[in-house]
């Protein structure tokens, strides 16, 4: 089962917490103390900024915990304010759930912020972090404080808008029913005054007129009163005398209250028939003792005067859209402002005229009505006993005129201190952020420079142990010389001997010291290379034996290349010793057995062809903190006296050398792959390499290449490259006649190489420098009598052994000159200009090819 481990939270992550609760304490606190000003209204007008400061500094966690704690302390009984009602509790826990929203997406937004700053450059520094947060404060603060009291004055300003509609509605309800009451008082007392007989009335006309008339004296709201009898025919009017011609018996004023008694009611308006003025009838029964239908009395009221108080309402109250006087029919009594031509009822998708005929006697509607589709609020009442209705209609726009001009007022005082908080805030962090990128780039560039002081100090330790190590190779190539000549003269000598295993094991001594200097010298970058195309299809197979060889019995080997494998351009020998090294490294990782493999493979990367050779086992790996080390130069694992640390080295620089590049995977317990990384050769038709990047290689010298570990060299002279021959055993006899001039400035060297040359009966002079042998071959008689030239390369003295070899070369052409050399330095003009160069430890063989160039078989 695997185990979890639970992380405590650490101290700044309880800090964090720990502010926020006490900020949201402070925040119910404020808005106690703030209660008497406030009252119940804007329960979270200090809670909201400070849980998105919370969630800006420390995480939406923090800011959602100071947005819960001010919700509890909102909703406590014992803490003011007090929204436990249906709506406020409702509206509170709603703007606490997008109070809580808000801090996550705050927190969020400036999670990513800080990711993307850690991303391009170094983190903020907590001076810049609170300026950030001070910022974010500056433009937060003042949003919320003016989203807040935009809210809060609005809710007010909506319940002063509906109370100042139904005040309005009052107002005109109360005109409306003045002149209703006089009017029905005037219509009574006009059926009291002619109950009785129509034709007594009608005698007696002239006096009733005037009683009428002195009735309506001082009531504007009248036109004229009227009585009619059963048949709607004229009793008596309050203007003028009757005329008996006229009737009322179509009108609907009359047949409704004819059909039913409808106590008091109001026609229509209408154009009186008598007067030709507009108007409508306030209309009531005459009374009967029988109860019989006994005509009706029409009380004619004034449109223009209900118009006349509408329009002085709207001239004093801006606010006032228009004023009617509605029956419950939706048909228009009087309004201002006058309605379009031919209106005379009320629209029907009018939200007052549904309330009306939904029955309700008063009320506060809202709608759009109209083509212009702008808000409005209406106000109604109904006239008691009276099938009419005051409505009163506003403009929502202008109810809240009052509203937008405080909040415009609010805005523009306190934008520019919002601004100037801004911008001062913004320029502070600004001059914050260039300290810090000054301080990041000082540290930069502090940084870079110790580095480059660093990589100095290595290259320079680098080329201290390069130099002091190619010295050491030289040195001991020269020891090599000495013991191998020495072994060589001895055979000669003494044949008897040279089958004794005392001489097998000197043999043996002077090949791995050869292999040794080699490695020495690829370490020191200073060993000639020689680059050929190998097709790695038929040269690893050839090469399969060395490495069952190296390997053991113990370690299983696999050999698996590629078909369309293209070939690589590399130093063949360097390459070898690459291989027998990986095996080497896999044999002592395997020390219980194991498998090595070998495979080869193409691929295209970044557009290049390469190939992979890859060397796998599966021994104990390598640790990752070591795994980037184990190419350095002297760098082992393996147990004291176990390895010289150049093996992983010697591979790098083959691979470096060609081209390409090497790369080690392992992990421990799983084994190692070492991929060698070889660009691949652009083969021409005749076989040779085609590029003149690869072609420089050829002659260039580099990391790590030799001549095989068998000791033969392979040289350069002046008509190409000389394929060493392979000389048996020397007899005793086999001699040579002519002179070889040595120019060597080591005595022992001198002694053994000059012996090896006169056993093979030849003359032989010594010259310790170059300029002392310019000056023999310059000898008349004893220059031209040297016919083979065999000089070191490194000799003191003005000229080395390559400018001797160039300027033989210059003076006499025909002059064979071999060149000696333990490593690359100063050899590569030598390459450059065809010379013989040979590699010491020089063997028998490689002479003994050379002096039958230049002498011929004795």
């Amino acid at each position: 089962m695997p185990s979890f481990r639970f992380r405590h939270p650490s101290i700044a992550a309880k800090a964090r917490w720990l502010a926020a609760a006490l900020a949201a304490v402070l925040a119910i606190a404020l808005r106690a103390f703030l209660q008497p000003a406030l009252g119940d209204e804007l329960p979270f007008i200090i809670a909201a900024p400070v849980a998105l400061f919370c969630a800006l500094m420390w995480g939406a966690g923090p800011g959602a915990l100071a947005t819960l704690i001010c919700l509890v302390g909102t909703l406590l009984p014992s803490m003011p304010p007090d929204v436990l009602n249906r709506d406020g509790g409702v509206r509170t826990v709603g703007f606490a759930l997008v109070l809580g929203g808000a801090c996550v997406l705050v927190a969020r937004v400036n999670a990513l912020r800080r990711r993307h700053v850690r991303l391009g450059t170094a983190a903020d520094m907590p001076l810049v972090r609170w300026l950030n947060a001070a910022l974010f404060g500056a433009v937060l603060l003042p949003a919320t404080a003016f989203v807040l009291v935009g809210w809060w004055t609005y809710d007010q300003a909506l319940q002063a808008s509906h109370d100042t509609v139904v005040r309005r509605a009052d107002l005109v309800y109360e005109h409306a029913r003045r002149t209703f009451d006089v009017a029905e008082k005037l219509t009574l007392e006009a059926a009291l005054l002619t109950t009785g007989n129509d034709d007594v009335i009608r005698r007696h006309e002239s006096d009733v007129r005037q009683r009428l008339s002195d009735m309506l004296l001082g009531v504007p709201s009248v036109v004229n009163l009227n009585v009619w009898d059963a048949m709607a025919v004229p009793v008596v009017r309050s203007d003028r005398a009757i005329d008996p011609t006229v009737t009322v018996i179509d009108r609907s004023y009359f047949t409704r209250q004819a059909a039913e008694d409808r106590g008091f009611d109001l026609s229509q308006v209408l154009e009186g028939r008598q007067t030709g003025r507009e108007l409508f009838n306030l209309t009531h029964r005459r009374p009967a003792a029988d109860g019989r239908f006994n005509g009706i009395v029409a009380v004619s009221l004034n449109p223009e005067y209900f118009r006349d108080y509408y329009r002085a309402i709207l001239a004093q109250n801006t606010d006032v859209e228009s004023i009617s006087l509605v029956r419950t029919d939706g048909d228009l009594l009087a309004r201002w402002p006058l309605p379009e031509t031919g209106t005379t009822h009320v629209a029907a998708d009018s939200p007052s005229l549904e309330a009306i005929r939904s029955g309700e006697s008063s009320g506060v509607v809202h709608g759009r009505v109209g083509g212009s589709g702008e808000p409005r609020v209406a106000a109604f009442r109904r006239v008691e006993e009276l099938p009419v209705y005051v409505v009163v209609s506003f403009s929502q726009a202008a109810l809240m005129s009052g509203w937008v001009r405080t909040m415009g007022i609010v805005g523009a005082m306190a934008l520019p201190i919002t601004l100037l908080l801004i911008a001062v805030t913004a320029i502070a962090r600004r001059r914050v952020q260039l300290e810090q990128q000054a301080q990041l780039d000082l540290h930069e560039q502090t940084r870079l420079r110790a580095a480059s002081e660093k990589s100095v100090l290595e290259a320079h330790r680098r080329e201290t142990l390069s130099t002091l190590t190619a010295g050491v190779a030289h040195d001991f190539n020269n020891l090599l010389a000495i013991l191998t000549n020495s072994l060589h003269i001895q055979n000669v000598r003494h044949p008897e001997h040279a089958s004794e295993p005392q001489n097998a094991a000197m043999r043996r001594a002077v090949q791995s010291g050869t292999r040794l200097t080699r490695q020495l010298l690829s370490l020191t970058r200073r060993q000639t290379l020689r680059p050929e195309v190998i097709d790695l299809r038929t040269w690893l197979p050839e090469i399969e034996e060395l490495l069952r060889t190296t390997l053991g019995r113990s370690i299983a080997l696999s050999v698996d290349v590629a078909s369309n494998l293209p070939p690589v351009l590399v130093d063949a020998a360097e390459l070898e010793l690459a291989l027998v090294n990986l095996a080497v490294n896999a044999k002592h990782a395997q020390p219980h057995g194991g498998v090595f493999v070998v495979s080869a493979d193409g691929m295209v990367e970044g557009g290049k062809k390469l190939v992979t050779l890859s060397a796998r086992d599966e021994g104990h790996g390598i640790p990752s903190d070591i795994l980037g080390r184990v190419s350095e130069p002297f760098f082992t694992t393996k147990e004291r006296g176990s390895g010289s640390g150049l093996g992983l080295n010697q591979v790098r620089g083959v691979a470096e050398a060609a081209g390409g590049e090497l790369r080690i995977e392992s992990a421990v317990g799983q084994g190692t792959t070492v991929r060698v990384i070889l660009p691949a050769a652009d083969v021409g038709p005749d076989g040779a390499a085609g590029s003149d990047e690869t072609q420089g290689a050829d002659r260039a010298g580099g990391s790590g290449g030799s001549d095989r570990s068998g000791g033969t060299g392979a040289s350069g002279s002046l008509n190409g490259p000389v394929e060493p021959t392979v000389v048996p055993p020397m007899a005793v006899g086999h001699k040579f006649h002519g002179h070889v001039l040595v120019a060597e400035d080591n005595d022992d060297v001198a002694a053994v190489t000059i012996a090896l040359i006169a056993s093979l009966g030849l003359k032989v002079t010594r010259s310790v420098n170059a300029d002392d042998a310019l000056r023999v071959l310059r000898t008349p008689q004893l220059g031209d009598d040297i016919g083979f030239l065999l000089t070191d390369a490194v000799m003191p003295g003005a000229i080395g052994g390559v400018e001797l070899a160039m300027t033989v070369r210059g003076e006499r052409p025909r002059l064979p000159v071999t060149v000696i050399t333990g490593y690359a330095e100063n050899v590569q003009s030598a390459l450059d200009a065809k010379l013989d160069v040979v590699h010491k430890p020089l063997s028998l063989e490689d002479l003994m090819a050379r002096l039958q160039g230049a002498f011929g078989a004795a």
